[in-house]
């Protein structure tokens, strides 16, 4: 199927079994227009305000700098539902380079409580970026979300995007899911091969 969205654009879309779609943007030809990919996915409405969001959450982002170097960050937090992350830790790898904090705070406020947009406040994520960072926020459900860095794009400071989704911290479970990834899982990657001073093709392998 396709949709055409407002502005100009494209996007070819799939349904899946859950009511959410997987699209891809198909309107680029002759070496102009924009590609990309994506995701379509059901809301809760009930989950638009900041007291919905509480408990533990798992965070996943990845993006360029404006030397288009590959950053990445995993990590964990905590949501008190009066807009307080505790960060338990978190990973940052830039381009080779690894960095591990603990012990942080952030602050998170559903802003618009009829689209469920709102903006997190994290600290800065190594010791030479010494501001905190800004990221705009789409709650879908009390158990995930979309995020997006706003932040003006520098060599400290990458455009980054990904998700948080709740964690089902049950005793052992973690230890459950880890010993079941060797019984028939597939891993996939996406990586870019860099070809003399620019950027190459972005290849993907399972």
């Amino acid at each position: 199927m396709a949709l055409n969205i407002p502005g100009g654009g494209t996007l070819a879309f799939a349904m899946m079994a859950n009511g959410n779609a997987k699209f891809i943007e198909a309107d680029a030809a002759g070496g102009t227009g924009t590609v990309g990919s994506g995701t379509m996915e059901k809301v809760d409405t009930t989950a638009y305000n900041t007291s919905k969001i509480t408990g533990d959450y798992a965070l996943g982002v990845a993006g360029l700098d404006s030397w288009n170097n590959r950053t990445a960050i995993a990590g964990r937090l905590t949501a008190n539902g009066a807009g307080i992350f505790n960060g338990r830790s978190r990973g940052r790898h830039q381009s080779g380079m690894f960095t591990t904090w603990t012990g942080y705070a952030a602050q998170y406020t559903v802003s618009d409580t009829t689209s469920g947009r709102g903006i997190m406040i994290l600290p800065p994520w190594s010791a030479e970026c010494h501001r905190a960072s800004i990221w705009f926020f789409t709650s879908l459900t009390r158990e995930n979300c979309s995020r997006m860095e706003v932040d003006p794009v520098t060599i400290l400071t990458p455009l980054l995007n990904g998700v948080v989704l709740r964690q089902q911290s049950t005793t052992g479970k973690f230890l459950q899911r880890l010993a079941e990834w060797w019984h028939g899982d597939v891993p996939y990657r996406a990586l870019r091969v860099r070809c003399g001073k620019g950027t190459g093709p972005r290849l993907t392998c399972s």
